[in-house]
């Protein structure tokens, strides 16, 4: 009964993201027509065929014959993700429209954008090799005033640093207050959030050092932090909003290693919480190799240290999985508060789920939708320790010097 209704749930998303797709505009030849679009009701996405010019840089004036149609957003291959490439795309828009604004978000990773011959947009410097290449990852929000009833977009994108080139997500083409307000309003949820994990890190590193000396209150302190400080470093990139004089290499060297920190706080920390549901010598296996991609990336250039994420990512998948059984565990066994640290991780799924149908169309993406998703997975998680550091969980739990194996064969 389970698997035919997860049968028929997924059969559903299916048919729902077809139908989204057929109702999206999209660029043929090199052409896209938005002149019936309602902009007031929704951005559009620019995706669709562009014309490409490989390892060229063409300025907005210049129209080559020698060129390839390419499916946009363009994202380059392993095998090839260094040089320098061109993009055009010509839209047609309705000429009542007096104004209209690009939500561009990070390129790998540095580029010029061009709308009728106007740079409107760049970030670092686009050069022809690493020495005159100078990466920056700045999302932003650009506004122009539309003249001409044909815009022409001519992107040039340059990457010497990172192990992936060309752009992953699309640009969108709206209305400037929408645009803009989208923006502010991510801004300010991701604040919120750092906030919110830097009030619970500060919080709980005080009951740790005055009230319990726990290492479960450290260690989940520690993540807050952690996190708190990532997010300022990835999706919005605030940190260099506020600060865009900041290294680009430090800046990707402390967004991956709080990514590596994080996993192995968050075992570290749910395997102090319940301990008799924790086989040590496994969580020892995927803890300790975090701590070599933490040493990879500060001894490392961005161009390698970055090329390693794949793997990392499937020893991430194993620490998310056996941190889901150990709570599950928890569950089936009735330690006291693990029914918080379940909703907590099922918050942290339903997060991960609405990123990607966003990013598939299913959704428009909400960052107040997003990220408070990830403000109730840490206060969950901060529920279930409370009730773990409370007097009444020794009553509650077995005693803590019994282990996993003897617990289930007294029970």
């Amino acid at each position: 009964m389970v698997i035919r209704v997860l049968a028929t749930l997924m059969l559903l998303s299916v048919n729902l993201m077809s139908v989204v797709a057929q109702g999206k505009l999209i660029a043929l030849d090199g052409i896209l027509d938005v002149r019936t679009h309602n902009f007031e009701q929704s951005p559009v996405s620019l995706n669709g065929q562009w014309r490409s010019y490989a390892d060229q840089q063409v300025e907005h004036f210049e129209t080559p014959s020698d060129f390839i149609f390419v499916n946009f957003p363009h994202r380059w291959s392993n095998g090839d993700s260094q040089g320098v490439a061109t993009y055009k795309l010509s839209v047609l828009v309705n000429p009542a429209q007096k104004s209209l604004a690009l939500d561009i978000p990070q390129l790998y990773s540095a580029y010029n954008l061009w709308v009728n011959g106007v740079l409107v947009a760049k970030n670092g410097v686009v050069g022809s090799s690493r020495r005159t290449t100078q990466p920056q990852w700045l999302p932003q929000v650009v506004s122009f005033p539309v003249t001409k009833d044909t815009l022409q977009f001519t992107l040039q994108i340059a990457n010497f640093h990172h192990a992936i080139g060309g752009i992953k997500n699309p640009i969108r083409l709206g209305l400037p207050e929408e645009l803009l307000g989208q923006q502010s309003n991510a801004h300010l949820v991701n604040m919120i959030l750092l906030g919110v994990l830097t009030f619970l890190g500060v919080f709980f590193i005080i009951v740790y050092a005055f009230v319990k000396r726990e290492k479960a209150a450290l260690y989940f302190a520690l993540l807050c932090l952690t996190w708190g400080l990532r997010s300022i470093f990835s999706e919005q990139y605030l940190a260099i909003h506020w600060m865009p004089w900041f290294d680009w290499e430090l800046a990707l060297k402390i967004e991956y290693i709080t990514l590596y920190f994080t996993m192995a706080l968050a075992i570290q920390f749910v395997a102090k919480l319940y301990v008799l549901d924790t086989h040590q010598l496994l969580k020892k296996v995927l803890l300790y190799p975090n701590y070599l991609f933490v040493f990879l990336t500060m001894a490392t250039p961005a161009v390698v240290y970055t090329n390693l994420l794949n793997i990392y990512l499937m020893l991430a998948g194993a620490v998310l999985l056996y941190i889901v059984i150990i709570i599950l565990r928890a569950m089936l066994f009735e330690r006291y508060g693990a029914w918080f640290s379940v909703l907590g991780v099922l918050a942290l799924a339903i997060a991960f789920s609405y990123n990607y149908l966003s990013y598939q169309g299913v959704f428009t993406f909400s960052p107040f939708t997003f990220y408070t998703l990830y403000l109730c997975f840490f206060f969950l998680l901060a529920v279930a320790l409370a009730y773990q550091l409370s007097p009444t969980a020794k009553s509650k739990n077995v005693t803590d010097t019994l282990t996993f194996d003897d617990y289930v064969m007294n029970k």
